[in-house]
C-alpha cells in the first residue's frame, strides 16, 4: 500500500520557471497527489521539482536550469518502490500516460519513444535467433536472413538516435550478433565473450541509471547455466564474478562498490553464500581499505552487520565477570538453545514482556536465557533482575552506547536473539510471541 506525495510536496518547495513540461494523465486518478522529479547521477539523485496530478493529470513544469539527462519521477512512498525514469533532453515536451496495472506509456517524446520502440524491436529480433537455435534449425538463407535483420534493426536505431541521450543505451544494448552459423553451444559461448563489446562502464549517463547493473547482474547470474548442479552453479557465478571484475578496472570506486553490493544482495537472495562472501572479501573489502569515500564504508559495515548477524553465524561474544570470575557466552552449556535479550529496567515493554517469558521459561530444561540490561545505572537493574532469578544477568553500563548494542545492532528494547547449542543464530525473533513459538516446536 503506497502513500501519495501531497505532504512530501509541500515541504519540499518547487521552482516555476518553466521551459518544458512533463504532463498527462495518471490512473485511477484518484491516487495520485503529486509527483516529484529527481535527477539521477552516477552517484546521487537529485531533488529537481514537483508537479500537481489534478482530476488525473499530471502537469509538471521543468526549471529553466533542469540539466539534460535521466529523471526518476515519484509519485508515491517508499520512494524507492514508486518510481518510473525519464529521459529528459531540455529540447522537448514530453507527454506520457501512467497507470498502476501497466506502468508508463509515451505519447509525445522522441527521446522516450526512439528508446521504447528500439527495445521492442531488438528484443523481437533476438527472439528470433534464439528461436531459430532452440528450435534446432539449420537452413543457412533463413539464418542470413535473421541475422540481416537483427544488424539492420541495431544500426537503424543507433542512426535515427545519433545525437539523442537515448543513443548510449541503444549502442551499449547492442547484441551479439553472429557473422556466421554457429553450433547453439558455440552461440551461446560466443554472447559471453563478446557481452561487454559495447558496454562502457565509465559513461556517466549509463552510470545514472540502472542499466550497467542490469547488464552485470545478466552476466553473472543468466549465463550460469540451469543444467548444472546447485554447486557446480555457484562456481560459474564466481567466475563470472571475476571476468567482470577485470572488465570495470579503473571505474569510479563508488559506482564500483554499489554494482558489487546490488549482486552481493542478489547472492543473498539467492542463498549463495559462497559467492556472497566471495564479492564482500574479493571486491568490496579492498574498495573500502583504499578509498576514503564514507559511502563505500557505509556498504561494508552494512554487509559485515548482516554477515555477523546472519542466520547460522556464530554469535558475537558476549563477556562479564561474575562475582570476579570471568565468563562469556560461548561458556554456557546445558541447553539446546540460548535466548540473548537486551532488556532494560526503564523500559515500560520490557517490564511487561521479559517477566512473562521467565514465566514461560522457569521450568524448561532446554532454554537458558542470557538477559543483557542497556542501562545508566545499577539502581532499577538491580532490582528488577533479582525478580528473574532463572536467568543469566549481564549489567550492561552505558545504555544505547553500550559495545554490544552496536556489535548485535540493537536498535529498541526488548530484542531477541535463539541460539542453538553451539552458540550458531538460528532465529531473530521480533516480538515475544515469535520467540515463544520457535522455541515451542
Amino acid at each position: 500500500m503506497y502513500k501519495s506525495l501531497l505532504f512530501f510536496f509541500l515541504i519540499a518547495g518547487t521552482s516555476l520557471c518553466a521551459q518544458h513540461t512533463i504532463s498527462g494523465p495518471f490512473s485511477p486518478s484518484a491516487d495520485f497527489k503529486w509527483v516529484m522529479a529527481y535527477q539521477l547521477k552516477p552517484s546521487s539523485q537529485e531533488y529537481v521539482t514537483a508537479g500537481p496530478v489534478k482530476n488525473g493529470n499530471l502537469e509538471l513544469v521543468m526549471p529553466k536550469t533542469a540539466e539534460a539527462g535521466l529523471y526518476r519521477m515519484v509519485y508515491a512512498i517508499p520512494t524507492d518502490e514508486f518510481y518510473f525514469d525519464v529521459i529528459y533532453s531540455g529540447k522537448e515536451d514530453i507527454q506520457l500516460a501512467f497507470n498502476t496495472s501497466n506502468g508508463v506509456s509515451f505519447t509525445s517524446s522522441e527521446e522516450n519513444g526512439t528508446y521504447l520502440a528500439y527495445l521492442k524491436e531488438i528484443n523481437a529480433a533476438e527472439k528470433k535467433l534464439a528461436d531459430y537455435y532452440a528450435n534446432g534449425q539449420k537452413e543457412k538463407a533463413k539464418f542470413n536472413a535473421i541475422v540481416n535483420d537483427l544488424e539492420q534493426t541495431q544500426y537503424s536505431f543507433e542512426t535515427k538516435s545519433e545525437g539523442m541521450i537515448a543513443h548510449n543505451f541503444i549502442k551499449a544494448n547492442r547484441p551479439y550478433i553472429p557473422l556466421q552459423q554457429e553450433s547453439p553451444e558455440q552461440y551461446e559461448l560466443s554472447k559471453k565473450e563478446h557481452f561487454f563489446d559495447e558496454l562502457d562502464f565509465n559513461n556517466p549517463i549509463l552510470q545514472s541509471s540502472g542499466f550497467l547493473m542490469d547488464k552485470a547482474g545478466t552476466f553473472v547470474f543468466s549465463s550460469a547455466s540451469s543444467n548444472l548442479t546447485e554447486f557446480a552453479q555457484e562456481e560459474e557465478v564466481q567466475e563470472n564474478l571475476k571476468i567482470l571484475n577485470t572488465k570495470i578496472i579503473g571505474v569510479d570506486a563508488l559506482f564500483k562498490a554499489r554494482l558489487f553490493e546490488k549482486l552481493w544482495l542478489e547472492t543473498t537472495k539467492l542463498k549463495m553464500g559462497t559467492s556472497s562472501d566471495l564479492i564482500y572479501n574479493n571486491y568490496l573489502l579492498p574498495l573500502s581499505k583504499t578509498n576514503a569515500q564514507k559511502e563505500i564504508r557505509d556498504i561494508t559495515d552494512k554487509i559485515e552487520l548482516d554477515n555477523r548477524l546472519r542466520i547460522g553465524a556464530m554469535a558475537p561474544e558476549i563477556r562479564w565477570k561474575d562475582k570476579g570470575t570471568d565468563r562469556k557466552l560461548s561458556d554456557l552449556s546445558g541447553a539446546q538453545n540460548y535466548v540473548v535479550l537486551f532488556w532494560s529496567s526503564t523500559c515500560s515493554h520490557c517490564l511487561k514482556e521479559v517477566p512473562e517469558l521467565y514465566t514461560e521459561l522457569k521450568d524448561s530444561k532446554k532454554a537458558q536465557v542470557l538477559a543483557l540490561g542497556l542501562e545508566d545505572d545499577d539502581i532499577s537493574w538491580k532490582a528488577e533482575s533479582a525478580k528473574l532469578t532463572g536467568f543469566t544477568h549481564v549489567l550492561g553500563l552505558g545504555k544505547w552506547e553500550n559495545e554490544y548494542v552496536y556489535l548485535y545492532n540493537v536498535h529498541q528494547t526488548p530484542t531477541y536473539f535463539v541460539l542453538d547449542a553451539q552458540k550458531r543464530i538460528v532465529a531473530k525473533p521480533s516480538d515475544l510471541d515469535e520467540l515463544l513459538s520457535f522455541l515451542k516446536k
